[in-house]
């Protein structure tokens, strides 16, 4: 009986040495500060094909802030299908962004001054440090869900048209 007791035991605790052993050869989760499922919307944003007509419509949180466009999407394990971020930037620049700390994969929308697309990045790679520049001087930058272009047919030449909530 006592025997049984000790097996019982010896079991328990290699049991729990080894999931605490699989549990260290997990890859290290990327830290954020930002809550993970916070979506503000602070207005709406409609992709507009060149022919005039529309193509899409999301909901946009807006990053026009250095420090709201430095965080962006980062930490977010999710994003709605039609949610979208807009950053906004003073004026036209040479722009390029990555995806450090970003868990999910995004189509990339680069847009100029005068709101037409002129740079697409489709399906970034999550948490890479890859480089995803502008091929021409731009003032804003979309993001939205990895596929999204394709899905809805949105081209470099499209445009977009965006609202802001009243605060």
């Amino acid at each position: 009986m006592e025997r049984a007791g000790n097996i019982r035991i010896h079991l328990a605790v290699l049991t729990v040495v080894l999931l605490m052993a699989a549990g260290c050869n997990r890859p290290a989760k990327q830290q954020s500060s930002i809550p993970s499922d916070m979506f503000t919307k602070h207005g709406t944003l409609t992709f507009v094909r060149a022919d005039g007509t529309e193509a899409a419509t999301i909901d946009i949180e807006i990053a026009d802030t250095p420090q709201k466009r430095e965080t962006g999407l980062m930490g977010r394990p999710t994003l709605g299908e039609r949610q979208g971020m807009l950053f906004i930037f003073e004026q036209e620049q040479d722009l390029a962004f990555w995806m450090m700390n970003t868990m999910i994969s995004l189509d990339m929308l680069f847009v100029d001054g005068r709101n037409e697309i002129v740079t697409i990045h489709s399906r970034t790679e999550p948490f890479s440090t890859e480089s995803y520049p502008a091929t021409k001087p731009g003032r804003y930058v979309v993001e939205v869900n990895a596929g999204y272009c394709e899905a809805n047919g949105i081209q470099v030449g499209d445009k977009i048209r965006f609202e802001r909530m009243a605060k």
